[in-house]
Order: structure tokens, then C-alpha cells, then sequence
């Protein structure tokens, strides 16, 4: 009735990796046309949220440095 785990992982990867390729194509395609337009394509176009992202960062590294002050550890 069960079959053997190791194998069924196995099949399972390999038609899980061929599917994603089948669908990575599209992507792909649909990038050499030039119909994405994201933040991570183009990130010199998206000026604002680039500068959110920065102060974020900032942020948390400073909001780090200040609470390891508070911290004690015994």
C-alpha cells in the first residue's frame, strides 16, 4: 500500500523542477518584451520607494544599535 518515501520524493522533485521551467519561460518571454516594470527591473525608475526601503533599513539598524544598549544579558 505505501510506497517508498525516497522514491516518490524523487519523482516529485523531478516533475516539480520541469514544471517551474515550463512556467519560467513565460516570465522569461514576457521580460524580453519588456512588459515588467517592477522595482527589481528597473530600480533607478522607482525613486521613491527605493528611498522608503533606505530609510527602513536605516531604521532598523539604528532601532538595533540602540536597544543592544538596553539588553543585559546575566
Amino acid at each position: 500500500m505505501w510506497t517508498d518515501s525516497s522514491a516518490t520524493w524523487g519523482r516529485n522533485i523531478r516533475y516539480a523542477l520541469a514544471t517551474v521551467i515550463v512556467f519560467w519561460t513565460f516570465v522569461e518571454i514576457m521580460a524580453r518584451n519588456g512588459f515588467f516594470n517592477e522595482i527589481w527591473v528597473d530600480p533607478m525608475n522607482h525613486i521613491r520607494e527605493m528611498t522608503i526601503i533606505l530609510a527602513v533599513f536605516v531604521i532598523v539598524v539604528v532601532l538595533t544599535i540602540f536597544s543592544s544598549k538596553y539588553i543585559t544579558t546575566e
